[in-house]
């Protein structure tokens, strides 16, 4: 993409969307062109500018659209960011940086926790972890990469895991590709002996019911 105020194009069955960047590759617009309606709805990006003098830069002519402000101060060594859409606050990012990497975390707007990234080097490797908790499930993506290139990516979840391995020759073209993939049984324990008890009563029942069956033959 070029980041000159030109624009990404992403299109499907349903709507197109156009994005704008400032100089420094910041999103900064965002129009999203609904076919089946006819509509078009615009979301404005900016950083450290509260809601009210956001809405002060929007066109006059604009009448449905959204304002997002990104807002961050230091908090020691924190740096907390708060995403704000439309004056009510969204989610919250604090993000440490120290000799051993960077670790942020992802709250909602009640502080629920939602999420995290890290990013360090193990073993000649730069990994990054992306955890993503939604209610009651944990997904998380490892990614480990060797001379800016992906060599192994590990994405585990509650159900399933997927290891994806790559080889590069001395070019760095990928020359091979391995993907695994094992599924968990998704209930507890209790749950699977309580599953297990119920088939064996069927089959007990199933068996007494042929018993019967022969005596009254």
């Amino acid at each position: 993409r070029n980041i000159n105020n030109d624009y990404v194009l992403h299109e499907d069955n349903d709507y197109e969307e156009k994005n704008e960047y400032d100089g420094n590759g910041n999103l900064t617009k965002r129009v999203q062109y609904y076919f089946d309606i006819g509509k078009k709805r615009t979301t404005y990006f900016f950083r450290g500018l509260s809601y009210e003098e956001a809405k002060k830069r929007i066109p006059r002519t604009d009448e449905d659209y959204d304002i997002v402000c990104d807002i961050e101060k230091m908090a020691g060594d924190t740096l907390i960011r708060k995403c704000i859409k439309n004056g009510i606050v969204s989610s919250i990012n604090k993000t440490i940086v120290d000799e051993k990497g960077k670790k942020e975390f992802i709250f909602d707007a009640d502080m629920k926790f939602t999420g995290s990234f890290t990013e360090f080097k193990s073993d000649g490797f730069d990994i990054h972890v992306d955890r993503i908790v939604l209610d009651d499930c944990t997904d998380v993506d490892s990614t480990y990469y060797k001379n800016g290139k992906e060599v192994r990516c590990v994405y585990l979840s509650d159900t399933s895991k997927r290891i994806v391995l790559s080889k590069y020759d001395k070019w760095g073209n990928m020359v091979e590709r391995v993907e695994k993939t094992k599924y968990f049984y998704s209930q507890d324990g209790e749950e699977l002996i309580n599953e297990m008890l119920q088939v064996v009563r069927e089959n007990e029942k199933k068996k007494e019911s042929r018993k019967r069956l022969k005596i009254s033959k």
